[in-house]
C-alpha cells in the first residue's frame, strides 16, 4: 500500500474540535513537569489556563490622564473574570525609558505613570479573590541605557557595575548569534574647544593635531580629497592638499566627542578613518585605521557596549552560563524578582530568552534553569502552592529548536503553532488542513535520563498553493534518508491536486517542498511573500495558505 502526501483542501475544523484529548493510549503522560494541578483546582468554574495579556499603559485609565494604569485593571476585574481568565500577563510595569517598558531603568519599582506598589498589591489581592493570578513581564536580556547600573558602568571602567554589561575597547570577534551591534561610549574629556592645526598624512595613515595661534582657515570647497568630521552639528570640512597625500587645515573647533577623518563624503566602506578609542596627544602623530575607526578623542578614551536590539537596551552580562547564578547582575535581578514574588505575583514572562547568551541554546538553557530554580525556591519559601509559573519568549521558527528550552523553563511560547493558528482565525476558516505545529515535550524518565522529542501529526499533510493566475510548473520534495543522504522526488499532478508518493520515506523524516511559478520562475522559499498573497513553507513539513480572492 502506498502512502501519499496529498496537496489538497481538507476539513481542518475537525482538528479544532478534537483539541485537548484526555491522556490515554494515544497520548503519553509526560513525566518530570512542574506541579500545577492547583491552578485548575482554584478555577473550577473557568476554562483551564486562560491567560489574558494586556498592555497596562493602554488597557484602562482610572484617573483620566490619558494613560492606562494598574487601578484601571483592578476596576475591570469583573469583566476579565467574566471572560474566564485565570491569569493576567501585564506588559512591563517598571520604570523605563519608553512607553513599552522593555528598556528598564529600575527593576524594583513600579512606573509612576502606571501607579504605585500599593496599587499593584491591591490588584494582586483582588484578582486572587477571583482565582486570577498576576504575571509580570520581566526583561533579563538587557536593561535600559538610563538604568543607574549602566550609567555608572559607562562612566567608571573600574566601578562595581562595569561587569553587569558587555564592554570592549576593540569590538569584534564576538559571536553575536546573528544579531546585535557594538555602540561607542566615551569616558573622560573627549571633546575640545579651541584653535588647532590638523595634518593628515595618508601615506603613513596618521593625523597630527597641534594647538595653534595662526589665523583659522575656511574649509576647502574646491575638490578636496580629505575631510574632517567633528562637533555636535557634524559636517564634512574639506582640508587643503599640501603634498602627496598630505592634507592640512587650521580651525577653531568646538566638539564634545572628538573627530574623524574621511576620504569620501558618502561614508563608503574603508573611507572613514579613526582610532581604537584612544585620545590624541598634541603634536604627536596619531595612528589611524579604517576598520575599527573609533572616534578620535582629545584625551578621553572610547569603549563600546553591546546591545542585541537597540542602543537604548544594552545587553546584561552574566558571565559563563554555568556560573551565572553567582554573577552580580543575576543576583541583583533575582533580588528584584524576589520582591515581586513575595508581594504575591504568580508568574513571570521572560522576554527574549534566546538572546541572553546570543542564540546559544545550551548556554541559554543552563542559565534559565538556574533562574527558574531561584524563583521557584522563593515562591515555595513564601508559601506558594505547587511550582512557580514561568514562560519564555523562545522565538524560534522550528519546534525542534525550541524544544530544548523546556529543560530550562516549564513553559515556552510556540510561535510555530501560533502563526498558523492566527492565520486560520483571521481568515475564519481552517479547511485547508494546514499543520497546527508540532508539540514539544521534555522531562526526565524514571531512571533519570533526560529526553526531548517532538510529536508530529501523522495524518494527511497539505500544501495549499492556489493557482489563481499563476500556473505551477512543478513541485519537488526533499528529505534526508536513514543513511543521512539527501533524496528528492517530484510531486505528480492528479486532477487539481499534487501528490507525493511517501513509499520508503521514513515517517520521522523532515520533508521540504519547493516549486516554481510559470509567470516569474521564482522558487518558493520558506515564509516567502509573493504577489497577491503568501506561501508559507514550514521546515518540518510544507504547508501554505490561501491566496486572497
Amino acid at each position: 500500500m502506498k502512502r501519499f502526501y496529498h496537496i489538497l483542501a481538507l476539513a481542518f475544523a475537525a482538528l479544532l474540535l478534537t483539541a485537548c484529548p484526555e491522556p490515554g493510549p494515544d497520548g503519553p503522560d509526560i513525566p518530570g513537569g512542574p506541579d500545577e494541578s492547583w491552578r485548575n483546582a482554584a478555577s473550577k468554574d473557568k476554562l483551564s489556563g486562560i491567560t489574558y495579556q494586556l498592555n497596562v499603559y493602554s488597557f484602562a485609565d482610572s484617573d483620566g490622564d490619558g494613560w492606562g494604569d494598574i487601578r484601571g485593571i483592578t476596576q475591570h476585574l469583573d469583566y476579565l473574570d467574566s471572560l474566564g481568565a485565570t491569569a493576567l500577563w501585564l506588559s512591563p510595569i517598571h520604570e523605563a525609558m519608553s512607553y513599552h517598558g522593555y528598556n528598564v531603568n529600575d527593576y524594583t519599582s513600579v512606573s509612576s505613570k502606571l501607579g504605585t506598589e500599593a496599587d499593584l498589591k491591591d490588584l494582586i489581592t483582588k484578582a486572587k479573590n477571583k482565582n486570577i493570578g498576576i504575571y509580570l513581564d520581566f526583561v533579563l536580556n538587557h536593561s535600559g541605557s538610563d538604568n543607574i547600573w549602566f550609567k555608572q558602568a559607562a562612566a567608571d571602567p573600574s566601578g562595581i557595575y562595569r561587569n553587569y554589561y558587555l564592554f570592549s575597547d576593540t569590538p569584534g570577534g564576538y559571536d553575536n548569534g546573528g544579531m546585535g551591534t557594538w555602540y561607542p561610549i566615551t569616558g573622560g574629556d573627549a571633546g575640545y574647544k579651541g584653535r588647532v592645526h590638523f595634518k593628515v598624512d595618508m601615506n603613513a595613515k596618521t593625523v597630527t593635531v597641534t594647538q595653534s595661534t595662526a589665523a583659522p582657515q575656511s574649509p576647502n570647497t574646491q575638490n578636496p580629497k580629505c575631510w574632517l568630521w567633528y562637533g555636535s552639528v557634524s559636517q564634512h570640512v574639506g582640508l587643503y592638499t599640501t603634498g602627496t597625500n598630505i592634507y592640512e587645515i587650521t580651525l577653531d573647533i568646538d566638539t564634545d566627542w572628538g573627530f574623524l577623518v574621511c576620504t569620501s563624503t558618502n561614508w563608503a566602506d574603508g573611507t572613514k578613518w579613526g582610532g581604537t578609542g584612544k585620545g590624541v596627544t598634541f603634536g604627536v602623530p596619531f595612528q589611524m585605521n579604517n576598520t575599527t575607526a573609533a572616534n578620535i578623542t582629545f584625551g578621553g578614551d572610547a569603549s563600546y557596549y553591546f546591545a542585541s536590539f537597540d542602543k537604548s537596551m544594552p545587553d546584561l552580562n552574566y558571565g559563563p552560563a554555568a556560573t551565572a547564578a553567582v554573577s552580580p547582575a543575576f543576583k541583583d535581578l533575582a533580588a528584584a524578582a524576589d520582591k515581586w514574588i513575595n508581594m504575591g505575583i504568580a508568574g513571570l514572562r521572560l522576554d527574549a530568552v534566546i538572546w541572553i547568551y546570543q542564540n546559544n541554546t545550551a548556554d541559554n538553557v543552563t542559565f534559565l534553569k538556574q533562574w527558574y530554580d531561584r524563583c521557584n525556591t522563593t515562591w515555595k519559601a513564601n508559601g506558594g502552592p505547587g511550582d512557580f509559573y514561568m514562560v519564555g519568549e523562545a522565538w524560534m521558527d522550528k519546534v525542534e529548536q525550541m524544544a530544548p528550552y523546556y529543560e530550562g523553563l516549564p513553559s515556552n511560547f510556540n510561535f510555530y503553532y501560533w502563526w498558523t493558528l492566527k492565520d486560520r482565525i483571521n481568515k475564519g476558516k481552517g479547511d485547508d488542513g494546514a499543520d497546527m505545529g508540532s508539540i514539544a515535550y521534555s522531562g526526565t524518565s524514571d531512571d533519570g535520563t533526560k529526553y526531548i522529542f517532538t510529536a508530529k501529526p501523522k495524518e494527511t499533510y497539505v500544501l495549499d498553493v492556489q493557482k489563481k493566475d499563476k500556473e505551477e510548473i512543478g513541485l519537488k520534495a526533499t528529505w534526508t534518508d536513514a543513511d543521512g543522504k539527501t533524496q528528492t522526488r517530484n510531486l505528480t499532478k492528479s486532477g487539481d491536486n499534487w501528490e507525493l508518493d511517501l513509499t520508503d520515506i521514513p515517517e520521522t523524516a523532515t520533508i521540504e517542498v519547493s516549486g516554481t511559478f510559470k509567470n516569474d520562475l521564482r522558487t518558493i522559499q520558506a515564509g516567502e511573500k509573493i504577489e497577491n498573497g503568501s506561501v508559507t513553507l514550514y521546515e518540518e513539513y510544507s504547508f501554505g495558505s490561501d491566496l486572497p480572492d
